[in-house]
């Protein structure tokens, strides 16, 4: 208990001194240094942690708002017809991983109203099955719509960017042109069909540019496949692991020729591998501005050591251990990445909660879109704080400063007290 007392008695007099040193610093080279050490410290924990969280944000709108209304993974009829397909997605249900197996049907087709047209990805998926879609529907207008929807017929959900270009709203009509398929004994005109506008869906993603939803048997009507479809949509528990999932069930299939198993990642991959590539070398950048921000601790801690030699000296002169010395100097380093490192996690936090709007106002007022949807998978800029990647940050911080202050405290503790006195 004696020596525990001893050891915070001596630790907090070291802790102290150091805190002293830092603050009483007269206006010079060595205030100068100090302040750009302590806020190039701050300047690069925050930028790290505004760049961790958007880039938390894109992974978490990549979730979210793309692969809502995406299926996690696909089996799709090689020649474009897949028939006795019930016992199939009896089969994949039983797979570990895979929750979810409904039957689609997707073909291209062109949408136009009046003077405008647009080339569109056309979905027809089970209505009964449409409350499955709770990600899907928060994000589909009227709230409503998915309750119509349910109930077939000549309806069709739309995303919001193929509305404003056909320049068509909730309850009005459009024309939409399918493959005929007789077309194979010869040309034959494309199928018309009017299909009534019952919902929007709003995503802010490249998707509302080219998703329509309508019931599966219409579409299998129109395009002549009876009973059959082109392909079933499945859902994972974890969308992260979908590649895998995917993989294990074609390997409980391998007989089936006549299909072939992809997950999102076929499509959409490109955009995770990316998220973490632009992670890394924000990463590697702002590790980078940290250490040179330590770079300058170790200057002011030489200077320290230069205009408080005659202190030191008399420290030594009563007693004070070699160790000591240098942990006085490891102490005021760890104070500069300490003091540096809540100033800049606090800094990085506060702005990255209000990234978001803040890019937002830039927008405004630059009358410019950052992130138009048409180019990028989200059309604003996202951001999620993880109290993880803080603390990691603060932590590396700290750990640098300590690493730039070893040699200082190395050299402080190497000092002979008479050669301090004679300066």
């Amino acid at each position: 208990m004696k020596r525990t007392l001893f050891f915070m008695r001596r630790y907090s007099l070291l802790l102290w001194m150091a805190w002293r040193y830092r603050t009483s610093v007269h206006r010079g080279l060595r205030w100068f240094i100090n302040k750009v050490a302590t806020v190039g410290l701050a300047l690069g924990v925050a930028a790290l942690i505004i760049g961790l969280s958007a880039m938390n944000g894109f992974e978490v709108a990549l979730q979210q708002r793309v692969l809502a209304l995406v299926p996690h993974g696909e089996v799709v009829a090689i020649n474009g017809r897949l028939a006795a397909w019930q016992a199939l997605a009896e089969q994949l249900r039983r797979c570990p991983g895979i929750i979810a197996v409904n039957p689609t049907v997707q073909s291209v087709a062109l949408a136009e109203k009046g003077t405008a047209f647009k080339a569109i990805q056309i979905r027809g998926i089970d209505p009964t099955q449409a409350a499955q879609g709770s990600l899907l529907s928060q994000y589909t207008m009227p709230t409503t719509a998915w309750q119509a929807f349910s109930q077939g017929g000549a309806q069709l959900l739309l995303g919001q960017g193929i509305a404003d270009r056909l320049g068509v709203s909730v309850g009005e009509w459009i024309t939409v042109s399918l493959p005929n398929p007789a077309a194979q004994q010869g040309w034959r005109q494309p199928k018309r069909l009017r299909l009534q506008v019952i919902g929007l869906v709003k995503v802010g993603s490249q998707l509302d540019h080219t998703i329509a939803l309508v019931p599966l048997a219409l579409l299998q009507s129109q395009l002549g496949l009876g009973d059959q479809i082109s392909g079933l949509a499945l859902q994972v528990s974890s969308i992260f692991q979908a590649e895998s999932v995917v993989q294990q069930a074609a390997l409980r299939h391998p007989h089936r020729l006549d299909v072939r198993f992809q997950s999102w990642t076929t499509q959409y991959g490109h955009l995770y591998r990316d998220i973490q590539m632009v992670r890394g070398m924000i990463d590697l950048a702002m590790l980078l501005v940290i250490g040179i921000a330590c770079c300058n601790i170790t200057t002011t801690l030489l200077l320290t050591l230069k205009q408080r030699q005659g202190d030191l000296a008399i420290l030594a002169t009563l007693g004070a251990a070699p160790n000591c010395l240098s942990q006085l100097f490891i102490g005021y380093g760890l104070l500069n990445g300490v003091v540096g490192g809540l100033l800049g996690v606090g800094i990085g936090v506060g702005v990255s909660l209000q990234l978001t709007p803040l890019v937002r106002g830039l927008e405004w007022l630059f009358n410019h879109h950052f992130l138009p949807s048409e180019l990028y998978f989200v059309d604003f800029l996202p951001t999620q704080v993880r109290w993880q990647d803080s603390l990691q940050v603060f932590s590396v911080a700290v750990l640098l400063s300590l690493v730039a202050s070893w040699y200082p405290a190395y050299y402080a503790g190497q000092r002979d007290p008479v050669l301090l006195l004679r300066g």
